[in-house]
Parts: structure tokens; C-alpha cells; sequence
């Protein structure tokens, strides 16, 4: 019914939204090509639209799943330009450059979903460990003391003062 509708459709109202949801359905459906193309339309035919970002995301999932992480990861990070404020897009990034090695910028990725509202203590977490990983430990102290600053009852938070005890025993100091 969705493709119908799209199809027929005489005014533009909604149908982004339709795109993202019969491009959802195709990928459930275990058909990543056809969501493939309809999410690439949508991005084509509607880049201002509101979920035009959700369609990014997606569509970097879909290649993902398909084999093709460099494009991906291509995708991705043309969507941070796009996007800067949308957490879910530079949560999206950051995860793809983990994947592929990358994790001093996936962890600035974090920062900056965390910067733009991701309201996630997961988020820290990460990028703290993404820092220590890449040998930014001065870093890393600062996303697990944020974390435990705005997240102290969660069990991330925990997690984090863990890693922070190891932050301070590589730098070789007593934890303050």
C-alpha cells in the first residue's frame, strides 16, 4: 500500500515519511537493495526534509549490511556537515569509524553527539574509551569526569570511574 501511495501521490505532504517507513519495511523484509533505493530517493528528492537525516542513518546501515562499509563511512561522514546538530547522525558516524579502526575521531563524534544533546551516558562512556584506545588520556579523564558529572547515579557512571582509575594509573598519578 505504501509503494501505491507514493506512486500516485499528487502532493509531496508525508511522502518523506513514507519513503522512511517503506525503506524500514524492505530492510525487515530482508530486501536492502529496494531499501537501498528508496531511501536514496528520498535523500534525492527531499533533502530538507525532516527525516532526511533518519534516511541517512539508515541508508548507512543498509550499505553496512550489504558489504560495503566504505561507503558507509563515506556516507556517514557527509551527513556530520549536513547534520552538525543531530546527535543520532554523529552517533551513527562515530560508531562506523569505530568499526573501521578509526577511534580518536569516532570518539570526537561522540563529543560532539554528546555536545548536541544525545542526553545518553553511553555516549561518554565511549568516547572516553575511544580516547584511551587512542592514547589521549588527558581526553579520555575528561569524558569519564563529564560522565560522572552529569550521569552519577548510572551504571555507565560506574564504569567510568573504573576506567578513569586506570586513566590516572597510566599517567601515573594517584586518582585526586
Amino acid at each position: 500500500q505504501i509503494e501505491t501511495r507514493i506512486q500516485n501521490a499528487t502532493t509531496i505532504a508525508g511522502n518523506d515519511r513514507l519513503y522512511l517507513l517503506l525503506a524500514r519495511a524492505y530492510r525487515k523484509m530482508g530486501q536492502p537493495r529496494k531499501a537501498e533505493a528508496v531511501l536514496q530517493e528520498l535523500i534525492d528528492f527531499y533533502p530538507d526534509s525532516e527525516f532526511a537525516p533518519e534516511a541517512f542513518i539508515e541508508l548507512t546501515k543498509v550499505l553496512d549490511e550489504l558489504g560495503q562499509r566504505r561507503d558507509a563511512v563515506r556516507l556517514a561522514s557527509q551527513a556530520v556537515p549536513r547534520y552538525p546538530n543531530n546527535p543520532l547522525v554523529l552517533r551513527t558516524n562515530a560508531e562506523l569509524l569505530a568499526l573501521t579502526g578509526k577511534v580518536r575521531a569516532a570518539a570526537e563524534s561522540l563529543i560532539s553527539a554528546d555536545l548536541a544533546g544525545a542526553d545518553d551516558p553511553r555516549v561518554l562512556l565511549d568516547a572516553g574509551r575511544y580516547f584511551r584506545d587512542a592514547g589521549d588520556l588527558q581526553s579520555a579523564q575528561n569524558a569519564f569526569e563529564r560522565l560522572n558529572a552529569t550521569y552519577p547515579s548510572t551504571s555507565e557512571a560506574f564504569e567510568g570511574a573504573i576506567d578513569l582509575a586506570g586513566v590516572f594509573r597510566d599517567q601515573g598519578r594517584p586518582r585526586k
